[in-house]
């Protein structure tokens, strides 16, 4: 529990120094290979949206604590980027290195 506690306090000091309001969340998403053609993205992005907006599929995510938001692949690329570039100044400001 202490190295857990000692982590916990790195990290909160690392975002304070960041500089910037930081937010954490798990979002999930499905990826297919590199090089799929976009035809087939667009159809399984489709496919997905459909799926993600039948009731009984959003209300069983909401009880298992998941709250659905469906995006476009352009987005989710984009919110992947923003994601590394904020871990990374929380990562340089903890001098968190590889081990």
């Amino acid at each position: 529990m202490r190295n857990l506690q000692s982590t916990l306090a790195v990290l909160l000091t690392a975002v304070l120094m960041a500089g910037e309001a930081f937010g954490a969340s798990n979002p999930g998403a499905i990826a297919a290979p590199k090089g799929t053609p976009a035809v087939i993205i667009n159809r399984l992005n489709a496919e997905i949206a459909q799926f993600m907006e039948l009731p009984d599929v959003q209300e069983k995510l909401v009880n298992v604590g998941l709250f659905p938001l469906h995006s476009t692949p352009a987005r989710v690329t984009e919110l992947v980027k923003i994601g590394n570039q904020q871990m990374a100044k929380v990562v340089k400001a903890a001098g968190i290195k590889p081990e």
